[in-house]
């Protein structure tokens, strides 16, 4: 008798693969390695406090007359409290998909084994926002980036409080939108802007480019045979500015989405990001008996701020 199939449909893997989290740009700002992230904040504030000192000599004599002053002074940075509520319907999933590993009881509070990959994928998209918000994030504001909408409006990032401190920052450049052939130009004058405005940073400060105008910075080297490449090298996130003392071009992941162009020059220390804790840059996950959902949390509060805006450079 031949083999009557007709009662069946064509056989589909669709478990066997598991299941994989898509690829997010990395939170670079909150691992530390591009700003000055500072943990532990309380309040609505955060107080940035310094101290600058004038030093006058005078011939040397019995006597003692104060020459000099000592100003004491703060920065405010404003935090913002935020939140990314998250819930799952069991019942719900297990209508369209079933991993092996899930419990085969209809009354369960298990995701089975791709809960931690659950875990994992909301916590990078989590933090490439509050990335994002740090840089890009205009809060309130519609005065200069009116068309900014949704999570950009939660919280002011380093662009917009350079903006609202231009009246003190270093210098404030209208952007020009960097291609292959004039990356180089454009990063030059910002050094020279430096350079004229700000002079005491010229052995060590960045300059933070979108991940888009950083490659084509690196493609503008390699085209003027000043790109040093590396065949051992798994990525390259900086890269010292060629005839520079220190400026330091930082490919800065928030800035993603940004006009082309835009960017930000000072020292690392000079960029504060303030957290309430680092904990709480992790979801919290529960199942919840009262209405039967697999639920998260991630709930911060951050701000950001400039100890010393008179050594801002605002490119937008």
């Amino acid at each position: 008798m031949a083999l009557d199939l007709k009662a069946l449909s064509v056989y589909n893997d669709e478990l066997s693969s598991g299941l994989i989290k898509e690829v997010i740009l990395g939170a670079n700002t909150l691992k530390g390695d591009i700003a000055n992230v500072k943990y532990g904040a309380i309040g609505s504030t955060y107080k940035i406090n310094s101290v600058k000192s004038t030093m006058y000599g005078v011939a040397a004599s019995c006597g003692f007359t104060d020459t000099g002053s000592t100003l004491m002074a703060q920065e405010t940075v404003t935090l913002c409290p935020i939140q990314f509520p998250q819930s799952i319907c069991l019942d719900n999933l297990k209508a369209y998909y079933y991993d092996w590993s899930m419990e085969r009881t209809m009354n369960t509070e298990s995701l089975g084994s791709f809960e931690d990959i659950f875990y994992a994928n909301k916590v990078e998209a989590a933090q490439k926002v509050i990335d994002q918000i740090i840089w890009r994030g205009t809060g309130n504001d519609s005065n200069p980036y009116a068309s900014v909408t949704g999570n950009l409006t939660l919280c002011k990032g380093f662009n917009q409080v350079a903006y609202d401190l231009s009246a003190s920052t270093a210098a404030n450049i209208a952007k020009t939108a960097i291609t292959v052939s004039n990356a180089v130009t454009i990063l030059d004058a910002i050094l020279d802007s430096v350079g004229t405005n700000s002079p005491e940073i010229l052995e060590n400060f960045n300059v933070y480019l979108s991940p888009a105008d950083f490659q084509k910075y690196l493609a503008a080297l390699r085209g003027l045979n000043l790109f040093n490449y590396d065949t051992q090298s798994t990525g390259i996130s900086e890269i010292l500015h060629p005839g520079s003392l220190g400026m330091h071009v930082i490919k800065t992941n928030g800035l993603e989405g940004a006009a082309s162009g835009t960017m930000i020059a000072t020292p690392k220390d000079n960029a504060y990001v303030v957290i309430s804790d680092m904990s709480d840059l992790e979801f919290k996950s529960w199942f919840s008996q009262d209405d039967q959902n697999f639920k998260m949390l991630l709930k911060v509060k951050f701000g950001v701020g400039f100890a010393f805006p008179e050594l801002v450079t605002r490119v937008a």
